[in-house]
């Protein structure tokens, strides 16, 4: 399910393979963080290093908090091969951001963002085609999306995983290796440190309010206010922001037939 470009390079957070003991008994050296602090160390200087060593310190992306003297061709060839694999991590990051907003705890759920026509992308047009400039993608706000098909099981399936794998690392680690593959694991994940996963996403989740578990009535765009009277009988109903809070996240100005539907739901 969503399987991405280089899940294989991804962490057990996102169903990748890093972080797993099949991963940490296998002869895969990769480490990008040692490989990084090698190339700085080569590219810089040969003098000895405070422990815990500079390959459990670095961030690689930022070689100048270890070695604020380098000259900028230093910097250009360290950065040029540092940071390979950028892309993997950006992908992980895209991934958990997505995880966040299927639960409620994105940003975006906190405080939905209007869409902008203008930066280039899809142009968001009503039912007549023409531009709606205050439509909000995430109008239903902190509330879940555990209600649509398949959701809970994407959810569960990499949370009981990445549970799953954990276990086993913190179980090597609390009774230590008992054969040569388990040393190695042992040497790659907890003496090493091995990263496990991006350092940080581009968007953090935001946890200042509580998510609802409920979600959204509909997809349907609907009008902020509108007044509606319902067949075979006098009084009109008025649906407002009060009565479906939801509304004033979507569209205004086009009462269609989806709107109508839903009024009379009420």
């Amino acid at each position: 399910m969503l399987t991405g470009l280089f899940k294989g390079r991804q962490s057990i957070n996102v169903g990748g393979p890093i972080g797993t003991m099949k991963d940490a008994k296998s002869k895969s050296l990769a480490n990008p963080d040692y490989n990084a602090a090698y190339l700085l160390k080569r590219l810089t200087d040969y003098e000895a290093d405070p422990h815990p060593g500079l390959d459990m310190t670095i961030d690689r992306y930022r070689p100048q908090d270890q070695r604020p003297q380098m000259d900028q061709a230093e910097k250009t060839a360290y950065l040029m091969n540092a940071v390979k694999g950028y892309e993997a991590e950006a992908e992980e990051s895209l991934k958990l951001e997505f995880r966040d907003w299927l639960r409620g705890d994105h940003s975006d759920n906190n405080d939905p963002q209007p869409y902008d026509n203008t930066h280039g992308g899809l142009k968001r047009r009503d039912t007549r085609g023409e531009n709606l400039n205050e439509w909000y993608p995430t109008w239903w706000g902190k509330k879940q999306l555990t209600h649509l098909p398949g959701v809970r099981e994407y959810l569960r399936e990499d949370h009981i995983s990445a549970d799953k794998a954990s276990f086993d690392m913190n179980m090597l680690a609390h009774f230590g290796p008992s054969n040569l593959e388990e040393a190695w694991a042992y040497f790659k994940y907890w003496v090493k440190r091995r990263p496990v996963g991006p350092w940080i996403t581009l968007n953090e989740p935001n946890d200042d309010k509580p998510f609802e578990r409920s979600g959204p009535i509909s997809m349907a765009p609907a009008d902020a206010v509108f007044k509606l009277t319902r067949p075979n009988r006098r009084a009109t109903t008025q649906v407002s922001n009060q009565s479906l809070p939801e509304l004033t996240r979507r569209e205004a100005g086009n009462t269609s037939l989806l709107d109508l539907a839903l009024a009379k739901a009420v």
